[in-house]
């Protein structure tokens, strides 16, 4: 069989032409597919790499009679908004109208995420090696995705995270400066003097945490303010 394919665009359309010679042509869901693309690529600024495209509903294969085939493709794109674009495609023989077809295509942006690569419990660091960038669909991207591990570095899972998993802003953490059963020093403010004493952490707390800590001295619980990895701020009115 010889083909000639031949590309013009028309008002509100395009023209995909085939001239051929022998046995009928044979349109099947994956050559509609691409005449499709074909057509959506025309219409979109995208670079053809940084798109997705999914035929969600197509036509079982048409055998069509020999002769100059015609596809003209019709359909809008919303450059903005994307998803499932339907189209109308009209398939002509020898200038005759043969059949329509109406395919959806859905069409999406390739973007990139930060996920984890393995298992990931509560409390962990994040790092290189349990964290990786890969490509995604922007459709399936959950709010404030992190795309960049600069927003990770020297922060841990606020819970525990699957293999795979989408990181976002809310499963990100502040390590604790103070850990639990650590010997801090306790600074106590009252109005007419401040006294510093030992203390032991009863739990974990980051940079202005309020936390609960023993007074060695006095056996008391009293809570205070983690001022850094050492010191925990009580004020005494």
């Amino acid at each position: 069989m010889v083909k000639k394919f031949i590309l013009w665009l028309l008002s509100g359309g395009m023209v995909f032409l085939y001239n051929s010679m022998g046995n009928g042509e044979v349109i099947s869901s994956e050559k509609l597919f691409s005449i499709c693309k074909e057509y959506l690529l025309t219409q979109l600024d995208y670079p053809e790499e940084k798109l997705i495209f999914n035929l969600t509903q197509g036509s079982n294969s048409i055998e069509l009679p020999q002769g100059v085939i015609e596809y003209k493709v019709f359909g809008k794109v919303d450059r903005e908004r994307l998803g499932k674009v339907p189209l109308k495609v009209d398939i002509y023989v020898e200038g005759n109208l043969f059949r329509t077809v109406y395919p959806v295509i859905e069409l999406d942006i390739k973007s990139t995420a930060l996920v984890t690569t393995r298992w990931i419990k509560r409390g962990e660091p994040f790092s290189q090696e349990n964290t990786t960038v890969k490509e995604v669909a922007s459709s399936s991207l959950p709010p404030y995705a992190i795309r960049d591990f600069k927003e990770l570095e020297g922060k841990i899972s606020k819970l525990a995270l699957g293999e795979g998993r989408i990181i976002t802003y809310s499963h990100i953490d502040e390590p604790a400066l103070i850990k639990r059963n650590q010997v801090v020093n306790l600074v106590v403010n009252t109005s007419s003097l401040k006294v510093e004493t030992k203390g032991i952490a009863l739990v974990d707390g980051r940079g202005g945490a309020i936390v609960k800590v023993k007074n060695i001295d006095t056996g008391k619980i009293i809570y205070g303010e983690v001022k850094d990895k050492d010191t925990v701020l009580v004020s005494v009115p």
